[in-house]
């Protein structure tokens, strides 16, 4: 679909630019709503993840990359 000609000019004044990068280890103590925690009689749930409390479960990406190629 997209956007029209018009419109296209005003778009292009829009950009972004990555200032930083966080990576987080996923474990079993990562916050998260699991399906068992939740009666089946919900049927839609949403959370957000405040990444200011999850510090605990930061790590590099060299450390990534070291447990994908050194496992």
């Amino acid at each position: 679909m997209g956007i029209t000609p018009e419109l296209e000019e005003e778009y292009n004044k829009t950009g972004y630019s990555v200032r930083s990068k966080t990576y987080y280890h996923i474990t079993e103590k990562f916050p998260k709503i699991t399906s068992s925690m939740i009666s089946d009689t919900i049927s839609k749930v949403s959370y957000e993840i405040s990444p200011n409390n999850c510090n605990a479960f930061e790590i590099t990406f060299e450390s990534i990359l070291k447990d994908i190629f050194h496992g």
